[in-house]
């Protein structure tokens, strides 16, 4: 009747996950997404998050503490590797499910010690009363030695968790490192971008080169998992481009002044910026550039109704300056592969382009150019800091 009735358990949920494939229904979870969903279903799952505040033993108390904060970032990387997979992002998907996995058994890990922890007071509890009572009770010595057996059993497998405590440790300190590198690397990705802003490779040449050759070697040692030396190079690499910007910077600044001298181009620049603000209306070596986030509908390249609404103020100051050529730069996030990440950008900015067209702009002064997720404007890892490289740049060039 036992075995039946667990075969009914582990046959039904199948049945119903197949039936539901079959009908087009929700998609399946598998590898580490899947397992992990395993181990969070099971009854222990309520024994890891037992609150540490009730515990009045304080090494009880802090392996419950650290049950407690584990399992957190396991939920917390569980619920972002859900939010990769219903972007359909098998690669992150996969990724984070395996932090959270990993911190969730080791949160697991960490109860069971508390458990231990527990049954070994009370074992150790029993066995101070049979050592008061070994005079009286001779008979009962084989029962004392069995009892000292269990001792040394679950000490032993106290040491076995601590070995496990300490392996943890390193894998945190391996998972911060190689986040503090990505973190690194970014940066200076934007610091590269700021740096091709101010003319740096024509204006500091040598010190642009020196800093793009830092940059490859601290992507290199990322890729090789060196993930401290990827960092510190990133380091150098952000310094090196700030170096080359501001050795490039006066003659810039020359160069747009002149710029500005030219009357349409200063009356594009101030309404740019009075339409989109400071930080998305700008000069670089392009031109006048205006910045545009968040017009497209999720990670693809429909233009959504606000975006429309943001890009007819663009197509307002092309029809009232019209000496002035545009270029239309599209870009991504770092979400999905490099070359998935081109066509999608290449797509941003054909779709641009073709509603300018619809607003009667000239193509003779329409251009488009893509750059997938090479030039990364902003930095964060959060869903709402990455999806601002989401973006197309649109760039007036004087005639």
């Amino acid at each position: 009747m036992t075995h039946r009735s667990s075969l009914s358990r582990i046959a039904l949920p199948l049945a119903l996950s197949l039936a539901l494939v079959a009908c087009g229904g929700p998609r399946p979870k598998t590898g580490n997404l899947a397992e992990l969903e395993t181990l969070r279903d099971r009854e222990y799952s309520a024994e890891i998050r037992k609150p540490a505040a009730d515990e009045p033993e304080p090494n009880l108390k802090r392996l419950r503490q650290s049950a407690n904060e584990l399992v957190k970032l396991s939920d917390a990387y569980y619920e972002l590797s859900l939010e990769s997979f219903d972007e359909r992002d098998p690669a992150n998907t996969e990724a984070r499910a395996k932090i959270a996995l990993m911190y969730y058994r080791a949160a697991e890990n960490y109860a069971r010690s508390a458990d231990a922890r527990v049954r070994l007071n009370q074992a150790n509890q029993r066995y101070q009363e049979q050592l008061s009572r070994r005079n009286d009770y001779q008979k009962r010595l084989q029962g004392e030695q069995e009892l000292v057996t269990l001792l040394e059993t679950i000490q032993t497998l106290f040491k076995r968790n601590e070995e496990l405590r300490r392996s943890l440790d390193s894998f945190e300190e391996r998972a911060k490192s190689e986040s503090r590198s990505i973190y690194a690397l970014q940066e200076a990705r934007i610091k590269k971008t700021e740096a091709e802003g101010l003319k740096a490779p024509d204006f500091a040449g040598p010190k642009f080169n020196e800093a793009q050759n830092l940059l490859a070697r601290a992507e290199t040692l990322y890729n090789d998992e060196k993930f401290d030396d990827a960092y510190q190079t990133a380091l150098q690499a952000q310094e090196a481009f700030k170096n080359a910007s501001d050795v490039s910077r006066a003659q810039w600044t020359e160069e747009q002044d002149k710029l500005l001298r030219n009357t349409e181009s200063q009356a594009i620049y101030e309404r740019a910026q009075k339409e989109f603000g400071v930080r998305n209306a700008f000069i670089d070596a392009r031109g006048i550039v205006v910045v545009t986030s968040g017009i497209f509908e999720g990670r693809s390249s429909g233009l959504s109704n606000s975006g429309r609404t943001l890009i007819d103020k663009v197509v307002e100051i092309a029809k009232q300056f019209k000496n002035h050529s545009i270029v239309i730069e599209g870009h991504t996030d770092d979400r999905g592969d490099d070359a998935s990440n081109q066509s999608l950008s290449q797509a941003r900015a054909n779709a641009v382009q073709d509603y300018f067209l619809q607003r009667a702009l000239a193509t003779a002064r329409l251009s488009v150019q893509a750059f997938g997720e090479s030039k990364p404007r902003f930095q964060g890892q959060q869903a709402a800091e990455r999806d601002k490289n989401n973006r197309v740049e649109i760039i007036f060039r004087g005639k």
